[in-house]
């Protein structure tokens, strides 16, 4: 028998899929656990530190997408793979654009999948969406968009002033990961978006990730109560976001953790530019301004 030296974590809500994809990497040398959802997930991970976490996205209770950028906070992360029955281009560009090692949808030949993922644990890190001979940075993102967008928008966070900074600073608690719902309403949206002629003149990057929002006026003043936001998308000079109601005021600002760096935050100033209710949530986009 085959010694057991990689330990992974295999999360699914369906049982016949978690059983197949277990028996397959037992076969190949893994020492497999499973899990029924994201928060069970995140239990045995802490609990038993697994080289490989595989996990689908759309699991009740606790959305794949929300395991995976807690699993991406740790300072020594595991590698992830997801295995799922829907897969988005926008979605992959993002959990890839993280630090994810692999994006496989269903259905699949699990004994295929099985050397597939030894594989990719002997090399190491290995990402092959980032190209040849490139290794993945754990924790942040190597997508050189990515990083050009963050560039562009720290001048915006130089202008905003130190008394705002703190009142952001202060709601670290509304910084929690997205729902399930929203997610699944974003995911739903991004399939009706691909099909559509991108007219935006700058580069976007997704992201699917929380911010903080304050109201504020056009001289950076508080004017509302802090709140939870969802970012859409980002771009060096602009932003789409998702909340459950419109804003009070024209001005947005925000607070977000990097992609780059997930102990790293940013912040900037949004002038809102449209505001319009889409299915549950109002969407919110517009262009990051400074002040005069």
């Amino acid at each position: 028998m085959a010694e057991s030296i990689h330990r992974v974590l295999i999360v699914d809500d369906e049982p016949l899929i978690r059983d197949a994809t277990a028996r397959a990497m037992g076969a190949q040398a893994f020492s497999c656990e499973t899990a029924i959802d994201g928060r069970q997930a995140l239990k045995m991970y802490h609990e038993n530190r697994h080289d490989l976490v595989v996990t689908d996205l759309r699991m009740p209770k606790y959305h794949g997408h929300s395991l995976i950028l807690e699993l991406l906070k740790d300072n020594e992360p595991p590698g992830i793979v997801v295995l799922t029955g829907v897969a988005n281009s926008r979605l992959v560009k993002d959990l890839l654009g993280r630090g994810v090692q692999d994006i496989i949808e269903k259905p699949v030949d699990f004994n295929v999948f099985a050397t597939k993922m030894l594989t990719l644990v002997e090399r190491g890190n290995w990402n092959p969406a980032l190209g040849q001979g490139q290794k993945i940075q754990r924790g942040g993102s190597q997508n050189p968009m990515v990083h050009k967008v963050e560039s562009a928008l720290e001048l915006f966070g130089l202008c905003v002033p130190p008394e705002l900074d703190r009142e952001l600073s202060g709601h670290a608690d509304l910084l929690a990961d997205p729902s399930a719902n929203v997610l699944q309403f974003l995911e739903r949206l991004a399939l009706k978006k691909d099909l559509e002629p991108d007219r935006r003149k700058k580069a976007r990057i997704p992201v699917l990730s929380s911010a903080i929002a304050i109201p504020v006026n056009k001289d950076f003043e508080v004017r509302g109560e802090a709140t939870n936001v969802v970012f859409n998308d980002l771009s060096e000079g602009g932003a789409c976001l998702f909340h459950t109601r419109s804003f009070p005021t024209e001005y947005l600002a925000l607070r977000w953790r990097s992609l780059v760096s997930p102990k790293r935050y940013l912040k900037a100033v949004l002038q809102i530019a449209r505001s319009k209710p889409l299915g549950p949530f109002y969407e919110i986009a517009g262009q990051f301004v400074m002040r005069d």
